[in-house]
This record gives structure tokens, sequence and C-alpha cells, in this order.
């Protein structure tokens, strides 16, 4: 005899939809803790990044004064110009040049003397012992500063004198020692007014492509040295040499004679605001 198919009890099957989610829950569960805390190595925990690096403290440039604040905070000759374009980066720098031309226009041999190399000291007193020294001072009408650098980096500046209505122009290379400034003048090529010309703040950079010029043509042999230089103008540079100088030679005439005062590109004869 055939047993009737076996039915599930309806109490049974009524359990079924409360047990699954159960279950599911219980399975996630433990998968979660197996995979957090047990059953193998533990993962490695990466390091927090380390922190950004400060920010570079930028130095801060210290303030440079301006020159015509120096010059009312020294007593300065207003007969010396100086442009802040023109003039040396910092504060000791431009003190130092002010007040050596300062003492040069004022004929103040005593406060000169300890800012000349050796060299040019035994000039100076040479001047001061025939009373050169003070006619040069006084007939100084006016000097123009402007400030550069050698083509190997010495700081130089360059006076551009008026003298009796005449120009004169002389380079010094200087340095500051312990507070204590040292100029030296540079060799002065024959002829130097007249062989400037254009912005002056490219005076320096050109004298001294004319003192190589003349290194040049002093290097060649005397028949090809003939050849370029004109007798007329070699006449007229007589007595302009290239040694230094505490009293820049002025500049000839084109023509030959009497000396000509030359008015400077760019740059007014008595700057504004200096009395006449």
């Amino acid at each position: 005899m055939t047993n009737p198919p076996r039915r599930q009890r309806p109490e049974a099957a009524g359990t079924l939809p409360i047990l699954r989610p159960l279950l599911a829950a219980s399975t996630v569960l433990g998968l979660l803790l197996a995979a957090g805390c047990g059953g193998g190595d533990e993962q490695a925990v990466a390091p927090p990044p380390p922190p950004p690096p400060p920010a570079p403290v930028m130095p801060t440039r210290p303030k440079v004064t301006s020159v015509a604040d120096l010059m009312a905070q020294l007593a300065i000759d207003d007969r010396i110009y100086m442009q802040d374009a023109a003039a040396p980066a910092s504060t000791e720098e431009r003190q130092a040049v002010l007040e050596f031309f300062d003492a040069f226009v004022r004929g103040r041999d005593g406060q000169l003397r300890p800012m000349l190399s050796e060299t040019d000291q035994p000039l100076l007193e040479l001047m001061v012992d025939l009373g050169r020294f003070t006619e040069v001072a006084e007939a100084i009408e006016e000097v123009e500063v402007v400030a550069g650098s050698s083509p190997d980096g010495r700081p130089a500046v360059l006076g551009m004198y008026v003298r009796d209505g005449v120009d004169e122009y002389q380079l010094w290379y200087f340095e500051i020692d312990a507070g204590l400034a040292r100029f030296e003048s540079a060799p002065t090529p024959p002829g130097i007014v007249a062989r400037l010309s254009g912005p002056i703040d490219g005076y320096i950079e050109r004298w001294h492509e004319i003192l190589d010029e003349e290194m040049r043509l002093a290097s060649q042999p005397d028949e090809e040295i003939r050849l370029d230089v004109n007798l007329d103008e070699e006449s007229e540079s007589d007595g302009e040499g290239g040694s230094p100088s505490m009293s820049p030679g002025a500049a000839p005439s084109p023509g030959g004679g009497s000396p000509i005062r030359r008015h400077r590109p760019g740059s007014p004869r008595r700057p504004p605001g200096i009395p006449g």
C-alpha cells in the first residue's frame, strides 16, 4: 500500500520567512568579524601622511634711504646730484659716495685723504702743496654721479664735473671694509668726454670698452697705429694721458683750440630743485 505524500505542516512553513533574514544577518556579521579580527593575518594600517613643510621665510630686504634724504641728513653740498636710479644699491654705499664727492667739492683734503687709495694719496698731497686742490674745488659748478661696476664686478662710480664751464669726467672704484670706504681712481682714456654719448647709465660700461680699445691699439706695431690715427686728433689729445688723475682733463673742441662744454643727453645741466 502506497503511503500518501507527506505534507508540510503549516506552522513549520510559517517560520521560514522569519528565520531567513536572521540567518542572512548572522552570516554577514560572521564574515565581517572573520575579516576584521580573526582567521588570518592582520592588515597593516598605512601611516598618516607627513605634514607639509613650513613655508620658507623670505629675508626682509633692508630699506634703502633715498638720495634726497641722505643729502639732507648729511648736509651734502647741493652741487652734487645723484638720481636714486643711478645710485648704489645700499644706504651704506650711497652715504660713502656722497661723502666722498662732498669732501672733494668743498676742498676738504683732511676728510678726503683717508678715503683715497695709497696710489692716489700722493697726488692729493702734491695738489694741496701746490695750492691746486682748493682752486679745483672752488671752480666746480656741479658734479653728477652715476654708480655701476667694472667688468670684473668692482663697484664703480663716475663723477661728471662741470668746472669753469667745462665737462670733466673721472671714474673711481671703491670698496667698504669695516665701515671705511676707500676710493681708487681708474685710468682715464684720452678725450673721454667726447667719446661718451647716449644714456648716462651706460657710461661706465662704455668707459671700460674704450679702455680695452686703447689697450688693443697700444699693442699694435707703430706703423699700424699711424694708419688709424689722424694727426690732428693726435695733437689735440696731447697731455690727456690714460693714467689716473685727481682732476680729469677737459674735452677738446672738435676743431682744436679751447675746450667746449658739452650737454649730456637726457641730463639737465642743473637738476630741478638745486638752486643756481
